[in-house]
């Protein structure tokens, strides 16, 4: 099994310090893992993720590897 974890971190949603960066990362971040804790990890599985504008702004998908 392979998880990949894509995000591209360039839009307006990242702020512009380190700080606001880190912040929006972190946040992504955690949601993800709360799709994960609640509906579990497979073989198949992909979400999109957003930023807090709700734009797409990567995804993660579990794959055979």
């Amino acid at each position: 099994m392979r998880f990949i974890l894509e995000l591209q971190c360039d839009n307006l949603a990242f702020g512009e310090t380190n700080a606001e960066r880190g912040q929006e990362l972190a946040r992504i971040l955690r949601s993800a893992a709360s799709y994960l804790e609640a509906d579990g990890c497979g073989e198949g599985d992909s979400r999109r993720l957003m930023d807090g504008f709700g734009n797409s702004v990567g995804f993660y998908e579990v794959t055979d590897g």
